[in-house]
């Protein structure tokens, strides 16, 4: 399978969690509060500022947890296709679950451009001339034999397609569709005394193939 990006390390190292509960993440958060609670106590009953000590204790925890909000916000914002920060407890499950959805789109989108690449490399090698018009009937692509069948040149990419073949027939056909579900016949416009057979198919609100 086509990897378009490098899985950084922490990613790596964040696979083993894949399958834990939050709360595995939330007692490293719990571990690093209860750390600095035992820390305050020592230092409050030492210096007898017990209830000071341990506010600060909860505020340098809230600090803590405001420098890893602030880091996964900017990792967001400014950088989402580099490796996330490096970051412990809730904060750091919440980068890795959006960094693994960010690389499963990525992994989506290759294979949907393989996809559209091979399709439409079927199509230029077809002997059958395929256009294509968007809501506006403005040409959008056409393969080799459409130039080849039909006269489509480079220039008219943008070009209303029935300012190209304006036949009174292909007109009304283009308008009606439904009229003939198999196709109609035309005059060729390229070669005399040959005719093509032509078969609209709408897709979208107005665009036709």
């Amino acid at each position: 399978m086509y990897e378009p990006y490098p899985v950084p390390d922490l990613a790596r190292e964040h696979k083993k969690f894949r399958y834990s509960s939050l709360w595995t993440f939330a007692k490293q958060d719990l571990r690093l509060l209860a750390f600095l609670l035992v820390i305050a106590c020592f230092i409050g009953f030492g210096i007898g500022y017990f209830w000071i000590c341990i506010s600060l204790a909860f505020a340098v925890f809230f600090m803590i947890q405001l420098r890893s909000l602030y880091l996964v916000n900017e990792w967001i914002s400014n950088r989402p296709y580099d490796s996330p920060p490096n970051l412990d407890g809730i904060w750091g499950a919440l980068l890795f679950n959006v960094y693994r959805a960010q690389r499963q789109e990525r992994v989506v989108q290759a294979e949907m451009v393989g996809l559209i690449d091979r399709a439409q490399s079927s199509l230029v090698a077809l002997a059958e001339a395929v256009v294509l018009t968007d809501e506006l009937h403005q040409i959008e692509w056409w393969n080799p034999a459409a130039e080849r069948l039909l006269g489509i040149q480079q220039l008219d990419r943008g070009r209303n397609i029935l300012t190209i073949l304006r036949q009174p027939a292909f007109i009304e056909y283009f308008n009606n569709i439904d009229k003939s579900p198999d196709g109609i016949k035309i005059k060729s416009s390229v070669y005399d005394e040959h005719y093509v057979q032509v078969k609209l198919t709408r897709f979208g609100s107005e665009s036709r193939l």
